[in-house]
């Protein structure tokens, strides 16, 4: 994206190294094609022109220390400079062993065409194609061997060569998207980063995270930039464990999930990730976990967990800034997660949560593997980013303090504002849109998601669908849990 700024832009944080970590056994759900297929999307709605490209840079030691601990952040850094020996190891392996230099990339674009050939130029290319492979064996079973001495503790993750890289970045660029949005640089932003980071304990790698982005970043947002309340909303599909264990006792930050829990069967299969974990300490209360049993939750459900539970604890807390853990499994057709949560759905729950801390908000990737909804729900969410962005936009930054933004979530009053992209976000959610399970959103409302006018009727539909019985007992439990920590004016939801 272009590098402009001012008050009414949306950053992103973005870099081609997130697209190297993968897995060396290859055939993961937590491949590069998601970022890939996130990307495109924008591009084809016009959206990723209306960006401004924030700076991506690695994440310092002392910045993780916040978050992580001392033996974790050595053994990362001793593996990354590992990877970077055994990579070059390779390189000068494969250079030696055809007697020339690793040849370069091609550029991406099509062929110009089949090129002449000769017998020799055709054993030459195999020579050279064999002893790369050969070369990147060897560097695959050296990093194994390094991982197994390092003795580095990482349940369901990955590593390759590239992963520390990436990780490091991931977590440094989500703390300039933070510091971008507190400065009132830009409005509020994205950060589009591999590996994600919410299941990554203190300690350790978890469940295809690395570092715990989100975390870190509210870290930086108190510790640097003197906030005083931040707000961490997560609608992962999976609870966010290592998150909520870093925020456990501090009343500073909020932390709110909702999330499959299946009785403590559902990944993480922790049992606190259940509705009684509420804190500790001075963290009492501040700890919400919004945790279904079952599957097949959909955008009625999830709107009522925001107005009986999110909305009005957040209201209470009154954040300055909100990070969104943004993983996209819950969406629908996406196997892993089960649930039905629509493009229409996220960009509707999004849009609620900009009434807060005066639209001042950094949605993170976290998960998200069915590529389809997962790219067709970042478009959705990336224009209702950049329609608020045109009213937050406007207010004054007061000289050493947070922009004085005041009013009500942004919707009904921007169509003097609409971006030529914002208006070109309908093609994408056309192009991108999927078979609406019934009782949720219609082809016709995946035309007009970027107005106002598609939200307010998605609201209206989420609001006369009663949620199942199932999501009733959850969202209830959460309030019973938290009866005493805040104050309960709606009624509680009807049971079909």
């Amino acid at each position: 994206p272009p590098a402009r700024g001012g008050g009414a832009a949306v950053g992103v944080a973005f870099s081609d190294v997130f697209l190297l970590h993968r897995s060396p056994a290859g055939g993961h759900v937590e491949r590069p094609a998601r970022l890939e297929a996130v990307c495109r999307a924008l591009r084809e709605a016009g959206l990723w022109s209306a960006l401004c490209s924030l700076p991506c840079r690695p994440a310092r030691p002392e910045e993780l220390l916040r978050v992580h601990t001392k033996g974790y952040v050595r053994k990362l850094e001793r593996l990354g400079n590992l990877c970077a020996e055994a990579t070059s190891g390779a390189m000068d392996d494969q250079e030696g062993a055809t007697g020339r230099a690793a040849p370069a990339a091609a550029p991406a674009g099509p062929p110009a065409g089949p090129p002449a050939a000769s017998g020799k130029a055709v054993v030459a290319a195999v020579a050279t194609k064999t002893a790369a492979a050969a070369a990147a064996s060897a560097a695959a079973a050296k990093l194994a061997d390094q991982l197994e001495r390092l003795n580095l503790d990482a349940e369901d993750a990955f590593f390759n060569e590239h992963t520390v890289r990436s990780a490091f970045l991931a977590a440094g660029s989500t703390i300039e998207l933070v510091r971008a949005i507190v400065r009132g640089t830009v409005s509020n932003g994205l950060a589009l980063v591999r590996p994600p980071g919410h299941h990554s304990e203190r300690h350790c790698a978890q469940g295809f995270c690395v570092l715990n982005n989100v975390a870190i970043a509210a870290r930086a947002a108190i510790d640097e930039l003197g906030l005083e309340r931040v707000l961490i909303v997560d609608w992962d599909v999976h609870h966010g464990n290592g998150t909520q264990n870093a925020f456990l006792d501090d009343p500073r930050v909020l932390y709110c999930s909702v999330h499959r829990f299946d009785f403590g069967k559902f990944y993480p299969n922790q049992e606190s990730a259940g509705p009684r974990a509420v804190g500790r300490g001075e963290g009492v209360g501040f700890n919400v976990n919004v945790a279904w049993n079952g599957k097949g939750m959909g955008d009625a459900e999830y709107f009522s967990a925001w107005e009986r539970v999110v909305l009005p604890v957040a209201r209470q807390f009154n954040p300055q800034l909100i990070l969104l853990s943004a993983g996209f499994d819950a969406a629908h057709g996406d196997s892993m997660g089960g649930c039905n949560v629509t493009p229409l759905g996220y960009a509707l729950l999004l849009r609620k949560l900009l009434g807060l801390a005066g639209g001042r908000i950094a949605l993170v990737l976290e998960g998200g593997y069915h590529l389809t909804s997962l790219s067709a729900s970042v478009a959705a969410c990336t224009a209702v980013l950049v329609r608020a962005a045109a009213v937050w936009g406007k207010a004054a930054s007061p000289a050493g303090g947070l922009p004085a933004r005041q009013g009500q979530e942004p919707g009904g009053c921007l169509a003097e504002q609409e971006s030529t992209a914002t208006q070109k976000a309908t093609t994408a959610v056309d192009q991108y849109r999927l078979a609406e399970p019934a009782g949720t959103a219609t082809a016709s409302d995946w035309r007009s998601l970027a107005s106002d006018a598609a939200l307010d009727q998605h609201e209206l539909r989420c609001r006369t669908t009663t949620p199942s019985s199932a999501a009733v007992q959850a969202i209830e439990a959460t309030v019973q849990a938290h009866a005493k920590f805040w104050q309960w004016t709606s009624a509680p939801i009807e049971q079909s």
